[in-house]
């Protein structure tokens, strides 16, 4: 089916401006094909994170089509709609907010739309669709992060971008840790310049682990055929990140869009598979976006104090500050 629909609304617009533009902004993007429509059309999220470490979302996308052109036009319509609604923005918020979002729209106005940071799943067609942006300057300067849990779990699963699963004989989780804190090294390398002398580094590491040549040249085929290629490479390391961050920072998960979907599936599906798609478009509207503007989650007791917790036992960590303790 060539039908596709985005669908959006003034306050999840608003949600995009606050939350997705600026230096601390993100746009997080991804699709679900499980038990959306009849006809197995997938739904996409284009959504941001409050300041409260909620998720928010900003359009929905409806296409059986998930290709580079048409999440392409997803995205660029989202920004065209963005812009619009910059120019001439009313707004249902607090005080508060109502004074934030129209000094983002005013700065939307003058600059463009920026949206600095982007998180996705490893879907090409997603790349692909941002890398268009990226080349069309539409959102400035733009960093693409590949979502740090979706890499572990397809480097654990062996999974393959052709499709398929494993390396046709089984490895003990022992030496697949050792090759994800080998992997977790090599994510490090912050220049291209330097890229090959560190994925030298990572296979020599790894060839240590095997006593059979046979597994670990499948392991090195593995890396090589879905990983160590472009445009792959700089959405899953350090390259190209400005000197003060890394992809292990506050943004290294796409979970908030995982949030949308199991949010969506669970309270606005009631877990019932195949709508209509003319169904699910009202159900996106009328219900789901509407639900974040009339109800929306606040922090949870404590939020921003394990925030800090968790922040500065992660820079002990970085500086060696951690120190392992005989047992007597």
């Amino acid at each position: 089916s060539e039908f596709s629909i985005g669908l959006t609304d003034d306050f999840s617009l608003d949600s995009f401006i606050l939350f997705g533009s600026g230096p601390s902004g993100i746009g997080l993007l991804d699709s679900s094909w499980h038990g959306k429509t009849e006809n197995c059309a997938a739904l996409t999220v284009l959504c941001s994170v409050n300041t409260g470490g909620h998720m928010v979302p900003a359009s929905m996308f409806i296409s059986a089509n998930v290709k580079e052109a048409t999440m392409f036009r997803f995205i660029e319509g989202t920004h065209q709609k963005v812009v619009e609604r910059a120019r001439a923005i009313t707004l249902d918020r607090t005080p508060d907010l109502h004074q934030k979002i129209c000094a983002a729209a005013a700065l939307i106005v003058l600059h463009g739309f920026l949206v600095l940071h982007w998180m996705i799943d490893k879907c090409r067609a997603n790349l692909n669709a941002l890398l268009k942006c990226k080349k069309h300057r539409l959102f400035g300067r733009v960093y693409i992060r590949l979502c740090q849990f979706h890499v572990i779990q397809a480097i654990l699963r062996w999974d393959w971008e052709i499709g398929k699963r494993g390396l046709g004989f089984p490895l003990s989780l022992d030496i697949k840790f050792e090759i994800l804190y080998h992997f977790r090294e090599l994510q490090r390398c912050r220049s291209l310049d330097n890229w090959e002398a560190a994925k030298c580094v990572f296979f020599e590491r790894v060839h240590e682990l095997f006593l059979v040549d046979a597994q670990y040249t499948a392991v090195c085929a593995y890396f090589e055929a879905n990983w160590f290629i472009q445009p792959w490479i700089e959405t899953f390391t350090d390259i190209g990140m400005p000197a003060n961050q890394t992809r292990d920072g506050t943004w290294n998960t796409n979970n908030w869009a995982e949030t949308a979907f199991k949010t969506f599936d669970s309270v606005f599906l009631d877990n019932r598979m195949n709508k209509r798609i003319d169904r699910l478009a009202v159900i996106i509207l009328n219900d789901f976006l509407r639900f974040f503007q009339y109800w929306s989650p606040r922090d949870r007791p404590l939020n921003q104090r394990i925030i800090a917790l968790h922040t500065n036992a992660h820079n002990l960590w970085e500086q060696d500050r951690v120190v392992q303790v005989a047992e007597d």
